[in-house]
């Protein structure tokens, strides 16, 4: 969710706290090796408890929540490029930069192509195209939107998919109207579901709040809501530890917890594996891929698989068939026990 380094992280938090931010409860870091960065409690929290808090005019507001992403990132780039002083240069500078962020938005055209899901190739594709034209739209007016700045395609997608992984909705203060808003820090927080800590916006600005005690040094999560990994992929660029995983939301119409008969678990089991064998690479396949990208990665300065999407791509493709081959295991267990009946 972020690349910033330990003296990005450290300015980033002076430029805040400097700025009316309360920022003294947090530190940016990795939880574990294997985490990404993320906010980390400097000491106990109750809940109730005012975390981090975050003046209103730090914030980027992007408009209202009917407003598509394409359509958030021409502020977001507004903001980048306005041409006098900047309030949020130290903010935007901390973001993600081109390369450091995929998700169905930036992966490159072979890379999504090699997803073994097409009903979600065919939904990210469509996102794609609407980005296309919103961007080609702006060509006439491009000049004057961003102080003379010439943006290219490709920032342009890199900016909708800022807004998509990272804009929070919350009700305006003002309004109280649902509206998406980038807020420094706050948008650092990880995703965990059943996470009850939670962010609010009162008339002096963010505030993320803890829905329960925090231990110092645990990591701090919200909840970005309910989702299953196809759209953790493509919207966010992770993907979820799911324990037991869960069925991509293309199949779950097979799953098992919606039968009610044994000759409806028999049909969605059989569905369910002529499915899974008619993909082209199986689990164990995408695992020697995985560990051959990974392998040319640490040879090399820079991930290209990474880059361009094609490691995001194969762990999805694995997610998907983890999910599937789950489900077909509560499937049997159910049939073996009404057979023992």
């Amino acid at each position: 969710r972020t690349s910033l380094s330990k003296g990005e992280s450290s300015e980033l938090l002076d430029l805040l706290q400097n700025d009316n931010a309360h920022v003294d409860n947090v530190n940016v870091g990795r939880y574990s090796p294997t985490s990404p960065r993320g906010l980390i409690a400097t000491r106990d929290l109750q809940p109730g408890e005012v975390i981090v808090s975050v003046p209103s005019h730090l914030a980027i507001n992007l408009g209202t929540v009917d407003v598509t992403a394409a359509e958030n990132a021409v502020q977001l780039l507004r903001e980048k490029y306005r041409a006098r002083r900047n309030r949020h240069a130290a903010y935007l500078a901390s973001l993600p930069r081109q390369g450091e962020l995929v998700t169905g938005e930036t992966m490159s055209e072979e890379a999504l192509n090699g997803l073994h899901c097409p009903e979600l190739v065919e939904s990210t594709r469509a996102r794609r195209r609407h980005t296309a034209a919103t961007y080609a739209q702006l060509a006439a007016r491009m000049s004057q939107l961003f102080s003379g700045h010439q943006v290219e395609e490709g920032e342009f997608r890199h900016a909708t998919a800022l807004v998509s992984s990272r804009a929070l909705a919350l009700s305006s203060a003002s309004s109280g109207h649902q509206v998406k808003f980038m807020v420094p820090l706050i948008d650092m927080a990880n995703h965990k579901e059943n996470s009850t800590h939670h962010v609010r916006q009162g008339l002096e600005g963010f505030e993320l709040v803890a829905g329960e005690a925090i231990r110092g040094g645990e990591e701090i999560h919200i909840s970005y809501g309910s989702h299953r990994n196809d759209a953790t992929a493509m919207h966010y660029g992770f993907l979820l530890p799911d324990q037991p995983p869960a069925l991509f939301s293309t199949d779950a119409r097979l799953a098992m917890k919606g039968l009610d008969t044994k000759d409806q678990v028999i049909a969605a089991r059989a569905e369910l594996r002529a499915l899974l064998d008619s993909l082209p690479s199986s689990v164990e396949d995408d695992l020697h891929r995985v560990q051959q990208m990974e392998a040319s990665a640490n040879e090399s300065a820079t991930s290209t698989a990474f880059e361009s999407g094609d490691l995001l791509v194969t762990y999805t493709n694995i997610a998907r068939k983890q999910a599937m081959l789950h489900e077909i295991s509560l499937m049997d267990a159910s049939l073996n026990a009404h057979d023992e009946l």
